[in-house]
């Protein structure tokens, strides 16, 4: 109860000290409306640009409800149907499937079917983005990870190191996903490839108090 009771102490006496701190709310001023007015200008210029009209949004609901109700119920055919697998005539289904001992020709063929036609079915398609995408995401942890380290000033002392690191960081985010996918993709031979890595950035010990200034709560 005693240790309870202090925690909702230290509790209050954050959220005090943060409401303390918190800057007054702003004065509405001749500036403030004027920014209001262009971003709202601004805002009214990209719909335009963007050819973005609620009447015509109103009228595409139709053709959304026919396009969702053609996709349900869902169709397994190509899924459960054999002849989707496209299987070579002259090989027996266990010989094809199983890692059995098979004779020159019939591993060519067997070997062309794996290889060829089965990724190009529904059932090989997933399980190689699958693949992919565990393969993309390890790739890309090994990558950010000390990348992160080397991108924080709170573990690289070396301002040349930080600021090369950033540098380099900030070049690669101007470059759009689409290339370095296709270098990766040409340089592995897969179909795909997705990169996920973001930096670990300096901790700020003011940052957490930031919920609390909002309404926060300790869980």
């Amino acid at each position: 109860m005693i240790l309870a009771q202090q925690f909702k102490e230290n509790i209050g006496g954050v959220e005090r000290d943060i409401f303390h701190e918190a800057p007054p709310p702003p004065k509405k001023t001749v500036r403030s409306v004027l920014v209001l007015v262009g971003s709202l200008l601004v805002l009214w210029w990209s719909f335009e640009g963007a050819k973005i009209k609620p009447t015509e949004l109103m009228e595409g609901i139709p053709q959304i409800a026919v396009t969702i109700g053609r996709m349900l119920p869902p169709d397994f055919t190509k899924v459960t149907d054999a002849k989707s697998y496209f299987f070579p005539e002259e090989m027996p289904l266990s010989t094809l499937l199983l890692p059995v001992p098979v004779s020159g020709d019939q591993a060519r063929i067997k070997q062309r079917w794996w290889n060829n036609t089965f990724p190009q079915t529904i059932v090989g398609a997933t399980i190689e983005t699958i693949q992919m995408a565990l393969t993309g995401t390890f790739l890309a942890l090994v990558v950010a990870f000390p990348i992160g380290f080397l991108a924080a000033r709170n573990t690289t002392p070396n301002l040349f190191v930080y600021h090369g690191t950033r540098l380099v960081m900030n070049f690669l985010r101007t470059i759009p996903d689409p290339v370095p996918r296709a270098i990766v993709c040409w340089g592995s031979r897969t179909r795909g490839f997705r990169r996920h890595s973001r930096p670990v950035h300096p901790h700020n010990d003011r940052t957490g108090k930031a919920p609390f200034g909002i309404g926060g709560e300790h869980r």
